[in-house]
Formats: structure tokens, C-alpha cells, sequence
């Protein structure tokens, strides 16, 4: 993925936060419980016995945007660990884990 689709995903992001700032509150204040959950920096949740490694979650409508927005390669390439990682780090507040 170039530097430009990079630039793309950062203004989706951004002007999703914009235009739906109520919903934005809500799954900032959901992830905050969440991440409360976790017993360690890998996100697992205590009195499970599931082990989940995802490295961010987000709202439906941010990611309807993306798939909607992005090209097929594009998507591709942010569904990779590659991608993951980058949206993970640069986007703190959607990840699952204090470790990326």
C-alpha cells in the first residue's frame, strides 16, 4: 500500500469522527471497557477460555466506509498483518491490546 492510500485511510477516519461523533463516543467508551477486561497486554479477558488476538476492533460504519472507499487491493492489504499492524499503531484508540 503507497503512502497516498495510507493518507486515505487517515481522512476516512478522521471525517468518520467528524460526522458521527456520537457514535465515535460510544465506541471509544466501549473499547475503554474492554480493554479493563483484559488481563494482560495481549487482551485476553480473565474467566475465558477463548484466546483472541485481534489487534483492533472498530464501529461498523468507519469499516463499511473503508470497504466502500479503498480499492480491492487496498482492502487486501489492510486484512493483512502488514496493514493490521500499521492501522493498530497508528490508531491507538482502536486497538484490543496494550501491545501491537
Amino acid at each position: 500500500m503507497s503512502t497516498t492510500d495510507q493518507l486515505l485511510i487517515r481522512t476516512f477516519v478522521r471525517e468518520y469522527t467528524l460526522t458521527f461523533p456520537q457514535e465515535w463516543a460510544r465506541f471509544q467508551e466501549t473499547m475503554k471497557v474492554k480493554l479493563g477486561e483484559s488481563k494482560d497486554a495481549f487482551g485476553e479477558v480473565e474467566d475465558s477460555e477463548l484466546i483472541e488476538r485481534k489487534l483492533f476492533e472498530m464501529p461498523e460504519t468507519l469499516f463499511t466506509i473503508l470497504t466502500m472507499k479503498l480499492s480491492e487491493e487496498d482492502m487486501k492489504w489492510f486484512r493483512t498483518k502488514e496493514g493490521a499492524r500499521w492501522f493498530a499503531k497508528q490508531y491507538p484508540q482502536f486497538r484490543t491490546s496494550s501491545r501491537t
